[in-house]
Parts: C-alpha cells; structure tokens; sequence
C-alpha cells in the first residue's frame, strides 16, 4: 500500500514537472508582440483598406507562406484552404471551385479578380482557372470574400469573390527556375527574370504545363504562359503599374454524354494587359486609375460521326474595362471610396449566336461608393452601393448596409 502511493506521488510530481515545463516553453515562444502586433490586414471586402474583424462579410486570406507549405501546383486548389469550398475536377484540364455547392465548373456566381482585373470570360459565361496567364508562384496572397459582394464588384458576386493579389516585381528579383515532374506524364517548367533600378522593377515569367488527364479519358492538356509585370515609382506620389499575360493550350476534348462528338482537340489562347496610376494626394487620400483589355480565343472544330458535316464550335471574347477610384480617410474613424468605371464586352462565334449576327455587344456603367465608420469603439457600420446599366438589361442597383 505504502509502494503504491509513492509511486502515484512520484508520478503526480512527474506530471506537474512536465506541465511546468511546457508552460515555460510555450512561455519562451510566444512574445508582447504575439499579443499586441496587428491584425491582419483584408483589401478586396470592401475596397477599403480593415482589419480583418472589420470586413463585413467573412474574409479568408491565403498568404504566401500557406501558399508554400501548402505543396500545390494548382491555383484552384488553394480554394481548398478556404471553409465551405468545394474544388473538383470535370476533366483534366476543367477545374471547378464552388461555394456551398451552389457553383459549377465555371464559377460564374463568383467574381474571380487578378490584381482587380476580372478573369470572367463572356463567351464561357465563366472563368476557367487554366487560362488565368499566371502561376502559382506568382501570386503573394489571396482573399476570398464569403457571401455577396455586389455593392464592390458588381455582376458575378452573388457566392463571393476571389481576389488573386499577385507578387511586387522588387520581391522576385534574381533568377528562379524550377522543375517538376511526376506520374501520368505530369511535367512542369517554371523561370523567372527579375531586376530593376531605384525606381523602376521589372519581371519576366515562362511557365510549361503538361498533364495526361484521367485514365481512360482524352483530356490531356499543354498550356505556356507567360506574364510580366513593372512597377514605377515615377515620383513621390505617383506609382505606375504595368501586367501582361500570354495563356496557349492545347487540349484534348472528349464527351461522356453525346457519343456521336468524337474526340478532337482544341487550343485555347488568352491575352491580357493592364495599367494602373495611383496618385497620392495626402497620406490618407488617393486617387487609382485602372484599365484592362483581355482577350480569349478558342478552336474548337471536329467532324460530327458518321456524318460529313463538320461542326466549329469556337467562339472568341474580348473585354475592355476603365475604372476610377478615390479613396479617402476625412477622419480617423471614418474611411471612404466611391468611383466609377465602363466596361464593354464583345463576344464572336457563328456557332452560338448565328451567322447572321456572329457577334454580339454588352456595355456596362458603374457608379460605388462604400463607407466604414467607427461611430464609437465598439460599433463599425459598413454601409455601401453599386448603381449598374446594362446595355442589354437596363439598370440595376446593389445596396449594402452592415
């Protein structure tokens, strides 16, 4: 009896010895600055610069780092990091990323922003994750806005938005080139050229991707991309900023559900090039100048089986889009952007729309404004709208109050 409890107050000591020193080493790791650094920081919730418990809507932000750790090769797969996201895919190069399973493979109920140029391609009625121009090493963070957004970014917001904020040209400079290789002829390339002056950086990216797609399906894929980007600091309050993207692919097409379209393949080409101007007036006001143009093109003609007939289901879309923004803090505990922005998209193809009228048109104006007031330290309200005419369905306006 005596033996027994001594060897339970040996082993109680044992414990509390053990508890004593984890509580030290969990002491040593964590700092003041663990407890008082900042909070991390959202810039696509509202189009204003918060704190993340500011945002109105639930944000998840993917940094760099997770991005490293996380070991994917494909953009649309750090969507899995993100709760109530579901990423699939239809063939092998038809990647799906929904919300809530209430999306499919073409996300057009999201708004997906590269840099805050919109992917959505008009003659998909979509995006497609393949044709995006960058890689996944391009990218600095990526900020996924739960729920509608609509008074910030309009059409294509109603599930969220993705907003893909790529990496500042003075923070790739040197050389980088990778190489990856894998099962079921997965092949990847990567380079990368980055250099510059005191005020000016600039980087070059060329990427290859190959991949056999699923067993017992012909939906190989080979896409090259590349992109650049320039960041000019021309003065004090003025900063230039320059992206471009080439996106070629080639792949191959099958279809489980009519037997009568035999496989064939397809290449597919995207385009886009964009400037910002950002003039500061103050410290805590700004105006942002931004304009784009993207194009998306793809080939795609078989014979339909057993017949003489040959089909051209390709189609091509073009996007040009201007945007201003002024931001401004009149106090410290009021923030505000309002702007306005055009947009026109044009889509082609005799196959969709008919030879007679092979293209069609589509003119956007918008007008926002949002507003986060700090009425008191413990009450933000979030107020903002989003004035839309269509060309083709007239006016449409979006508020939000939170």
């Amino acid at each position: 009896m005596y033996k027994r409890g001594s060897y339970l107050c040996s082993l109680a000591g044992l414990l509390t010895l053990l508890a004593g020193t984890l509580s030290q080493a969990q002491a040593a790791e964590l700092s003041e600055e663990d407890f008082l650094q900042d909070l991390p920081i959202v810039l696509s919730a509202t189009r204003l610069v918060q704190a993340r418990r500011d945002a109105p809507v639930a944000t998840t932000v993917i940094d760099r780092e997770m991005i490293d750790a996380s070991g994917f090769t494909e953009i649309v797969d750090l969507l899995r990091y993100v709760p109530g996201f579901v990423v699939n895919y239809d063939s092998g190069h038809v990647q799906a990323a929904s919300y809530r399973l209430l999306n499919n493979n073409l996300a057009r109920r999201m708004q997906v922003l590269i840099d805050g140029r919109s992917v959505y391609i008009p003659s998909l009625l979509g995006v497609q994750w393949t044709s995006l121009g960058i890689t996944i090493e391009d990218i600095e963070r990526i900020e996924v806005i739960r729920g509608p957004s609509a008074a910030s970014y309009g059409p294509n917001s109603l599930l969220g938005v993705i907003s893909i904020i790529t990496r500042h040209a003075s923070q790739d400079r040197g050389v980088m080139m990778k190489v990856n290789s894998g099962e079921n002829n997965l092949g990847e390339g990567f380079l990368r050229l980055g250099g510059g002056t005191e005020n000016l950086d600039v980087k070059l990216t060329t990427a290859y991707r190959q991949n056999d797609g699923f067993i017992k399906r012909y939906d190989s894929y080979q896409i090259r991309k590349m992109n650049a980007r320039a960041d000019y600091q021309a003065s004090l309050n003025d900063t230039l900023v320059f992206y471009a993207t080439i996106n070629d692919a080639k792949v191959q097409e099958d279809n489980v559900f009519d037997s009568a379209i035999p496989d064939h393949p397809s290449t597919v080409s995207s385009r886009s090039f964009q400037l910002d101007w950002t003039h500061s007036l103050s410290p805590d006001e700004d105006l942002k100048f931004q304009y784009y143009r993207q194009t998306h093109d793809k080939q795609n003609r078989y014979q339909y089986a057993g017949t003489p007939l040959f089909i051209d289901q390709g189609h091509r879309s073009e996007r040009d889009d201007i945007e201003f923004q002024h931001n401004l803090s009149p106090q410290d505990n009021l923030k505000m952007a309002w702007g306005a922005g055009m947009r026109n998209d044009r889509v082609i193809s005799d196959y969709y729309l008919g030879q007679t009228t092979p293209s069609r048109n589509n003119k956007i104006y918008r007008l926002f404004g949002r507003l986060a007031w700090n009425i008191t330290d413990t009450t933000l309200l979030n107020l903002g709208a989003m004035l839309e005419d269509y060309q083709i369905t007239g006016s449409e306006l979006s508020p939000m109050l939170y």
